[in-house]
C-alpha cells in the first residue's frame, strides 16, 4: 500500500515539474466572477475505451499547485493544495465520456491562473492520453458606494457645478464615463484609483460651468466582466434671470394667498365688532317708570 502511495506521489511531482510556462499552444480562456463558479473545459474527442481504475486525472496550476486528482476511482484530495479544498469537483458520471471539466466554485482574484487538465491511462505504465490548458480570468464587479436616487441641484446660469461618484472592490482596473441625457460623452476632470489587496477603488469628479437644465450620469464599465454599471445620476436646474424659480414661486403664491386670507378675517371680524356696537347703543325714546 504504501509502495503503492510512493508511486503515485512521485507521478504526480514528475507531472509538476514537467509543466512548461512558456508554452506557446493556443488555449481556450473562460471569465469569471468573484463568489461565484466557473466551468474549466477538458473533453477528449472520443469516450473512454477502458475502466475507470485504470484512469487517472490531474488539474494542477502552472506554478506546481495540485487543484484536483482522480486517481483510479479514488479523488486524491491529500495531494490538493489547501486553497483548493473544497472547492473544485469532477463530475464522475461523465468521466467514461471522455468529460474531464472541472467546476471551481467561491471564484477570488487569486484564481486568476492558467490551469492544466492532464488524462492518463495506465498501461503497465501511465502515458498522458490527453492534456489541455486553459486560462481562467476573474474580476469583480464595481458597485455603488451610497446609492440613492438622482441628485436634484439649483444653480445660477454659468455658476461652476462639482459632481463626484466613486466605487470600490471592483478588478481590473474601470473605465468610468460621464454622459449627459443626450448620451454625449463628457470627459472627466479626474479618476483617482487606488489598489487594495488586488482590487481596485474608483473616484471621478466631474466639472462644469452650468448654462442650461442637464442630466447627467456617471457609469463605470468593466471591460473583463462587460459591465456598465450607472453610479450616479445627477438633474441641474438652471434659474432664469429676473423670474423665479419654481420653489420660490410656490413660496411667493403661499404668502400671496396667505396675506388674502388674514384681509379677509380682518374685515369680517371689523363688520362684526361695528355691528355689535350698533345693537348696544341706547334707544332714543325715554322710560321714567311711571304709568
Amino acid at each position: 500500500m504504501d509502495s503503492a502511495r510512493e508511486n503515485r506521489s512521485r507521478v504526480l511531482l514528475l507531472l509538476l515539474c514537467s509543466l512548461k510556462i512558456g508554452d506557446e499552444k493556443e488555449h481556450p480562456t473562460v471569465v469569471g466572477k468573484a463568489g461565484k463558479s466557473a466551468m474549466l473545459r477538458c473533453i477528449m474527442a472520443q469516450p473512454l475505451n477502458f475502466p475507470l481504475d485504470h484512469l487517472r486525472v490531474y488539474w494542477q496550476t502552472l506554478d506546481n499547485k495540485v487543484v484536483h486528482t482522480f486517481l483510479c476511482g479514488d479523488n486524491g484530495k491529500m495531494y490538493e493544495a489547501l486553497e483548493y479544498q473544497g472547492r473544485s469537483q469532477l463530475f464522475w458520471d461523465k468521466l467514461q465520456e471522455g468529460n474531464f471539466s472541472l467546476l471551481l466554485s467561491n471564484l477570488s482574484l487569486s484564481d486568476n491562473q492558467i490551469y492544466k487538465c492532464i488524462v492518463m491511462k495506465n498501461e503497465t505504465k501511465f502515458i498522458v492520453i490527453h492534456e489541455e490548458l486553459i486560462t481562467l480570468n476573474v474580476g469583480a464587479s464595481y458597485r455603488p458606494s451610497d446609492p440613492s436616487d438622482p441628485e436634484v441641484n439649483e444653480v445660477e446660469s454659468g455658476e461652476e457645478v462639482t459632481f463626484t461618484c466613486s466605487s470600490s472592490n471592483g478588478y481590473p482596473e474601470p473605465k468610468v464615463h460621464w454622459t449627459d441625457a443626450t448620451h454625449n460623452g463628457l470627459p472627466a476632470t479626474s479618476v483617482t484609483l487606488h489598489k487594495n489587496m488586488g482590487q481596485y477603488s474608483v473616484f471621478s469628479i466631474l466639472k462644469l460651468n452650468v448654462t442650461t437644465d442637464l442630466n447627467l450620469s456617471c457609469s463605470i464599465e468593466n471591460q473583463l466582466l462587460q459591465e456598465n454599471i450607472t453610479i450616479r445620476q445627477f438633474m441641474v436646474k438652471v434659474r432664469n434671470n429676473g423670474s423665479l424659480s419654481i420653489p420660490d414661486k410656490q413660496r411667493h403664491d403661499l404668502t400671496q394667498a396667505t396675506i388674502s386670507i388674514s384681509c379677509v378675517v380682518i374685515l369680517v371680524a371689523f363688520v362684526g365688532f361695528a355691528f355689535w356696537l350698533y345693537k348696544r347703543k341706547p334707544s332714543s325714546g325715554f322710560y321714567n317708570g311711571y304709568l
